[in-house]
């Protein structure tokens, strides 16, 4: 990874720095309920494009998909995210946005009684 392009402060990793995003180098997934949670934080998902994980990542949007076992790839993802703060601003906004709509308790509750009714008529 080529940290000269990155601010001094992200590649030291200071104490008390919220993080900027979340990195599931995964080679293999069905489901991760790690993207949700991230999103719950207002933080973007940088994933390989692997099992359920691209149901959750908006690849350019609310995170990066890249292919499994691509390290080159999944860290430029990270280094182009981490040094574009106009880029990181507004994936955290659409991070934001994301989560309230697609995990919101409304949502869920809805998806939810959908889904006990269909089991109920079964």
């Amino acid at each position: 990874m080529r940290c000269a392009a990155l601010p001094r402060r992200i590649v030291r990793g200071e104490r008390g720095l919220p993080s900027q995003c979340v990195v599931l180098p995964y080679r293999d997934a069905t489901q991760s309920g790690i993207p949700p949670l991230a999103y719950g934080f207002d933080c973007p998902v940088i994933a390989t494009a692997v099992g359920g994980v691209p149901e959750y990542v908006v690849d350019g949007v609310t995170g990066f998909l890249v292919p499994p076992n691509d390290a080159q790839a999944l860290a430029d993802s990270i280094v182009s995210y981490l040094a574009d703060d106009m880029r990181r601003n507004t994936m955290q906004h659409s991070v934001r946005d994301f989560a309230r709509r697609e995990f919101s308790p409304a949502v869920i509750a809805g998806t939810l009684y959908e889904l006990l009714r269909r089991v109920a008529r079964s």
